[in-house]
């Protein structure tokens, strides 16, 4: 597990983070995770997510941040490895928040299409300094984060509650993240999969240790309930990037 960490974030980008020289200001799943006070609430994250792209035309960036905040405390359950998925999430949300509350260029970050037209007139998708990483390039790696958490949740509602989440994760994985990684992270990642619970276990979890009155039934309508809400973000957010022609921003 260690030698993820130390190897390369998941998303594709520094494992230590570059701080912005600007100051920072369905059914219901409930669950304390185990690194906060604070329950992750799946209404709350579906209720962000389509209010973000309500208008497609201007993707609401605080929105979309505020829903990956929420989405972030599901694999707070997870252990190592979604652990440190969840702390390069952090990170990468802090730094497009700095942004949008920065009181001289906050206006610019209001939605992801204004932010990508002012980056891309101030040259300022590639950091060349070293100081101010992009946020057009860091909210593409949340992108593809979202789009491997997606699949994930698809293959979840496919297994039983006997079955491990890893291959899951693989399968979602191998989809997704895998295509941005060398083959060194590939191999990496799909052994810590190999430590991941079972589904009954991560239900367990989810629900504060006890089934839902509905059942496997419930279960499989929450996560592909924000599985498909995920993917209208996704979907809305890639018509951009692949129209600005930035799908592929180093």
């Amino acid at each position: 597990m260690a030698a993820l960490a130390a190897t390369a974030d998941f998303v594709n980008t520094p494992t230590t983070p570059i701080t912005p020289h600007f100051p920072k200001p369905s059914p219901t799943l409930m669950v304390v995770s185990s690194s906060s006070n604070s329950p992750f609430d799946i209404n709350l994250v579906c209720d962000r997510f389509l209010r973000s792209i309500s208008d497609k035309a201007a993707i609401d960036t605080l929105l979309y941040l505020q829903g990956f905040t929420e989405l972030n405390k599901f694999f707070n359950m997870f252990g190592t490895l979604f652990g440190f998925v969840a702390k390069d999430v952090r990170d990468k949300i802090g730094i497009l928040e700095a942004y949008h509350a920065d009181e001289t260029v906050g206006h610019r970050y209001v939605t992801v299409q204004s932010m990508i037209e002012y980056e891309k007139g101030e040259s300022l998708l590639i950091d060349k300094t070293g100081r101010r990483p992009s946020g057009a390039r860091t909210l593409l790696r949340l992108h593809r984060a979202l789009e491997f958490i997606s699949a994930f949740l698809h293959e979840v509602t496919k297994i039983d509650d006997q079955t491990s989440t890893g291959g899951s994760a693989r399968a979602a994985y191998g989809r997704t993240l895998a295509r941005f990684h060398p083959w060194m992270i590939r191999k990496t990642v799909n052994l810590a999969t190999l430590a991941l619970p079972y589904r009954r276990v991560l239900i367990s979890n989810v629900y504060g240790g006890a089934l839902p009155e509905g059942g496997a039934g419930e279960v499989n309508e929450a996560m592909s309930e924000l599985a498909n809400i995920a993917d209208q973000v996704f979907g809305a957010t890639h018509k951009l990037y692949e129209e600005h022609e930035l799908l592929e921003l180093p």
